[in-house]
């Protein structure tokens, strides 16, 4: 399984914001510092804001909810992909490895995949 460039830039983000967890940061500030693409990461904020993992403060900017370490990975995964079937292909094959892939996701939290 590929981790998408969403979901890299929306770990950057997060890890940009836990710089500082009480300050709200501008959407641009953060893609700057984090040489994500200012459109894309106004797109990626507010998805992740949407999922719960961000504050999100119309003309002043953002920040986190909870510190990394209470952030999973599959937390960002979810609030940051499509929807995609498991039944597409093979019912109990898709589902057995979707159910696989969110235990890894969950097993780790971003302030581990960071340090």
């Amino acid at each position: 399984m590929r981790i998408n460039q969403k979901v890299k830039y929306g770990v950057a983000c997060l890890f940009e914001l836990s710089k500082t967890p009480t300050e709200f940061r501008g959407a641009e500030d953060i893609s700057t510092k984090q040489s994500v693409p200012p459109a894309y990461a106004q797109k990626i904020l507010h998805s992740l804001a949407q999922a719960g993992l961000i504050y999100s403060l119309k003309g002043v900017g953002y920040r986190l909810t909870r510190p990394l370490s209470s952030i999973t990975g599959l937390e960002v995964m979810e609030a940051l992909t499509a929807d995609i079937d498991p039944n597409a292909t093979n019912p109990d094959m898709g589902i057995l490895l979707e159910k696989r892939v969110n235990q890894a996701l969950g097993s780790f939290t971003l302030a581990e995949l960071v340090s």
